[in-house]
């Protein structure tokens, strides 16, 4: 991922985020909560509060 390769951390938490979404509407709720844990790390990393809530969220959605 070229965001990883050049350190744009927020850029990288937006991707990890957009594949977390790719992978739920494949169905695949495993592959995208490990794609959402991903984005929720970097995010809180970088005192992104609203990337926090929607990640989180994300993620209880498909843990309900």
């Amino acid at each position: 991922m070229i965001s990883r390769d050049i350190g744009d951390r927020r850029r990288e938490g937006i991707y990890l985020g957009n594949l977390g979404v790719a992978y739920e509407n494949l169905g695949e709720a495993r592959r995208a909560i490990g794609y959402y844990q991903q984005a929720l790390l970097i995010v809180r990393e970088i005192g992104d509060f609203n990337g926090v809530a929607r990640h989180s969220m994300n993620m209880a959605l498909l843990y309900a």
